[in-house]
């Protein structure tokens, strides 16, 4: 039997202001982002090898639980959209503490490109 990832869903207040790249902005349609925000809201990370799912997922854990992974609190989605010149990349800085949540320094949601990182 293949392992499986459990993983709690957050508040969407534990991601922060959502950022979004110049590039994605003028490239990709403002509805494919807030879909694809919204199923990294959700835990699907696209197309990350299972390995970092797990990264995600310990760190989302974590978060939950008000703890502190020692990965960092870093998850990160990786999606392929057809016609674009690379994947979308999403990725957020989580934040339990409620008064760190408003500091964009300690928690944001970041849309951009690969080549933007």
């Amino acid at each position: 039997m293949p392992n499986t990832i459990v993983t709690q869903l957050l508040s969407r207040k534990c991601f922060g202001k959502i950022l979004i790249t110049p590039s994605i902005f003028d490239a990709v349609p403002h509805s494919l982002v807030v879909r694809l925000l919204h199923r990294h809201f959700i835990n699907d990370w696209g197309e990350l090898p299972d390995e970092d799912a797990q990264l995600n997922s310990d760190c989302v854990n974590a978060c939950h639980e008000e703890t502190s992974s020692e990965y960092g609190n870093r998850i990160m989605s990786v999606y392929k959209w057809p016609n674009l010149p690379e994947s979308i990349w999403i990725m957020t800085y989580l934040q339990h503490d409620a008064k760190l949540q408003q500091d964009h320094d300690y928690c944001n949601t970041v849309v951009m490109f690969p080549s933007e990182y």
